[in-house]
């Protein structure tokens, strides 16, 4: 019996030191704000490959979040370019619209009673973007009201901006089977002939799937018949075909 007593009370204590270690941590001192990310990265790729050739803006969405007590009154925040010296660093007012432009400055507050603000990040099209990748590492800067966040995981966020083509993420998991081999010139055409540009993300209606391949298949068969001498190939010569 007090054989049993003896572990009942051991794993008593085993349970209470588990559940101490995954308690929240309490928060002290200032305040603080960070860019929160949910998909366990913290870079975002964008390519105005994706969109059409008129459109020369691009908005990527950040979530700016704060670690500590919401306040009575609306809060500013200083969001920051912090890899400007880098050789493929991006360029404000170039690539990117300024943090100090009225157009972004209504939007680097927190709001009073509020815990989180949407932060658009306006990415602009250049010419130079056909053949290069820039890049635009985020921090938020310490002010009178906000700390600079002590985590380093979250202490920035990267955006990547071309207009070369990328191959999508889920190309080989979730739309190899439709499209086959991926290539800038294949999904250029499948943009064009469908509309679609949602790449990144899972399609769980079989209908949709089957309506976009038969899309693409007839308009690469059209395209074909259209220029006998010089069907649609990759910028290799590769022909560029469908399952």
């Amino acid at each position: 019996m007090k054989l049993i007593q003896y572990f009942c009370l051991l794993l008593l204590l085993v349970i209470g030191v588990g559940c101490e270690e995954n308690m929240p941590l309490t928060y002290e001192g200032k305040d603080a704000v960070y860019i929160y990310s949910t998909n366990h990265t913290r870079t975002t790729e964008q390519t105005f490959f994706l969109i059409p050739e008129s459109q020369e803006r691009d908005t990527i969405w950040i979530q700016v979040q704060l670690m500590g007590k919401v306040a009575s009154k609306k809060r500013p925040f200083v969001l920051k370019q912090i890899n400007v010296a880098e050789d493929n660093a991006a360029i404000s007012g170039i690539h990117y619209v300024s943090f100090d432009d009225s157009e972004m400055s209504s939007h680097l507050f927190i709001e009073k009673d509020c815990a989180e603000v949407q932060v658009p990040i306006i990415l602009l099209r250049t010419p130079d973007m056909e053949l290069n990748k820039y890049k635009l590492v985020l921090a938020i800067e310490e002010n009178e009201y906000f700390a600079a966040i002590d985590l380093p995981y979250y202490a920035d966020y990267t955006i990547m901006t071309t207009a070369i083509a990328v191959k999508p993420s889920r190309w080989d998991t979730t739309w190899y089977s439709l499209f086959g081999e991926w290539g800038s010139e294949k999904m250029k055409f499948i943009i064009e002939a469908t509309g679609y540009t949602s790449w990144d993300e899972s399609i769980n209606d079989s209908q949709y799937k089957a309506y976009l391949q038969t899309k693409c298949k007839t308009a690469l068969y059209e395209y074909n018949q259209s220029h006998p001498d010089e069907p649609l190939t990759e910028a290799d010569g590769t022909l560029v075909e469908f399952p």
